[in-house]
């Protein structure tokens, strides 16, 4: 079984990380062609000698570049996309004519949050509504990462229902197997070490977690250390500064491997605003027994349990944001956060990208027999 997985960027983030596990778990072929940028990621995985094609230096739409894809998939069983970027879905759709004997499967990241689509040309829009709509009916199946997603997608497209599978993304087994082992940190006095791992864009709510944390600034000893890169990383260290935290506050940008920032956590906190399909960073969390904090939005709920595991807070709420941290701040003061530091590696463990690879070959394989 031979598998061709189509992606836009090679930068570090929820699905390259989780593409690069497929390729170094899996037992069946996958080869992994970038279409616009390479990355981090990428870099990851020619380091694990992974099967990668780069196809970034075309044009992004040209003749050229597609029959360089027809040639390097022509001789895959199943073609797999990983990203909803209209550039992306229009080599999806073209291969389908030029190879109408493979097998097609869209894999959806995302909560369907609009018919814009993030793009503020009209046109555009128009077009990548065209390209979605055709894609999806000519897809074999569909693999959402949450009931979230799946919902979202198929409320505003009927004609998916009956085509798509939930297959939750999974983290590196390695890392749930040293989760085991791992106990938080001590606290040297009372400070608590606090953590967010993602992207610095507006949706992922940062801004929301700096305001929270001024307001406790004078309660509590504590430090934040964001990890990532994004086009908001200007403004946030401004926020900072304009609220007198620099001290309580660093900035790391992006890392290859954010395992030694987990391992000198408490908190983990993920205050995404918009339809947060998955979060991965939070399973990866959850492994090492932090008591995360996210918001309640898209499919966090299905992996956080409020009061078991973790706690949710209202979408885009920096003041519901600082009552759920000073409830947290407090149980690990007191010591009270042992039993749901357990809970959340109990969780962990039943996201391992094992179960998604296993839960993938099922799907592809029940696909080729057909």
């Amino acid at each position: 079984m031979k598998i061709f997985n189509m992606l836009t960027s090679g930068e570090i983030g929820g699905i390259e990380v989780l593409c690069n596990n497929i390729g170094v778990e899996s037992d069946y072929d996958n080869r992994f062609c970038f279409m616009t940028s390479t990355g981090l990621i990428y870099d990851r995985m020619k380091s694990n000698h992974l099967d990668v094609q780069d196809l970034t230096e075309e044009k992004k739409i040209s003749l050229k570049k597609l029959f360089k894809l027809r040639e390097l998939s022509k001789d895959y069983d199943i073609i797999v996309t990983h990203h909803c970027e209209i550039y992306l879905q229009l080599y999806y759709v073209l291969l389908k004519l030029c190879l109408p004997k493979r097998k097609y499967v869209m894999t959806f990241h995302s909560c369907y949050e609009g018919d814009d689509l993030g793009l503020d040309n009209p046109l555009k829009s128009f077009v990548h509504r065209f390209l979605l709509s055709a894609a999806i009916r000519m897809s074999d199946k569909i693999v959402y990462v949450s009931n979230a997603g799946k919902n979202s997608w198929e409320k505003r497209f009927k004609f998916a229902c009956g085509k798509g599978t939930v297959i939750y993304n999974g983290i590196d087994k390695n890392k749930i197997e040293k989760g085991k082992k791992y106990h938080l940190p001590a606290m040297k006095n009372d400070h608590i070490n606090i953590l967010y791992v993602g992207r610095l864009t507006k949706v992922k709510g940062v801004h929301n977690l700096i305001k929270a944390l001024a307001k406790l600034k004078d309660q509590y000893s504590f430090s934040l250390n964001i990890v990532g890169d994004g086009v908001e990383r200007d403004y946030l260290e401004k926020l900072v500064r304009q609220l007198q935290i620099e001290d309580r506050i660093v900035f790391h940008g992006q890392v290859s491997d954010a395992a030694s920032y987990f391992e000198k956590a408490h908190i983990f906190v993920y205050p995404s605003i918009w339809e947060e399909v998955f979060g991965i960073s939070i399973v990866e969390a959850m492994a090492y027994g932090l008591i995360v904090i996210a918001g309640r939005v898209g499919g966090i709920p299905e992996i956080v349990n409020e009061g078991v595991n973790g706690y949710l807070f209202e979408k885009d709420s920096s003041s519901d944001l600082e009552r759920v941290l000073n409830i947290v701040i407090r149980q690990c003061l007191n010591k009270t956060n042992l039993e749901m530091s357990r809970a959340a590696k109990k969780t962990a463990e039943q996201f391992s990208v094992k179960t998604t690879i296993s839960q993938l070959e099922e799907l592809y394989t029940n696909l080729l027999r057909k």
